[in-house]
């Protein structure tokens, strides 16, 4: 008695713990989504700066001296002439550069997976009834050892 109820609770568990697929893909079903892809560049961008110059002229009381001064891209003079100070600046071009990024989205669709085929039914009989008898055959063997000890 024992060791029916055994055998019809491990027959009930193996037909109860798995669905099948064809349930499975019909609960949920495959769909195709959109996959999106950023890529950033990093790019140089020149900007050229032109040159400018500026002159100051006023009076002042002092000797008369002349002084220029170079500096890389800058060029500085002063000068003072009887009593008047001009002073000139002038800066050369310059070229200066900038970085910025671009964002390049790429959308790609992926595809569907293909359905997997069913197997026919009956093949699946086949396996059930195949599946019954080698329980039956090990139930069997069980019960002659059983008896044997």
């Amino acid at each position: 008695m024992k060791l029916n109820l055994i055998l019809i609770g491990v027959i009930g568990m193996l037909l109860m713990s798995c669905t099948t697929l064809k349930r499975c893909n019909l609960k949920f079903p495959q769909v195709a989504s959109h996959d999106s892809i950023y890529i950033e560049k990093l790019d140089t961008v020149k900007i050229v700066l032109p040159g400018d110059s500026v002159k100051i002229v006023t009076k002042v009381p002092c000797d008369n001296f002349e002084l220029i001064q170079e500096n890389g891209k800058l060029t500085q003079s002063l000068k003072v002439v009887n009593g008047i100070l001009s002073s000139w600046i002038k800066v050369k071009p310059d070229t200066v550069t900038r970085f910025v990024t671009n964002t390049i989205t790429k959308t790609e669709v992926v595809k569907v997976p293909e359905k997997i085929k069913f197997i026919p039914k009956f093949w699946k009989i086949t396996g059930w009834i195949g599946m019954g008898s080698i329980l039956l055959l090990i139930a069997f063997l069980l019960l002659k050892f059983k008896r044997l000890i």
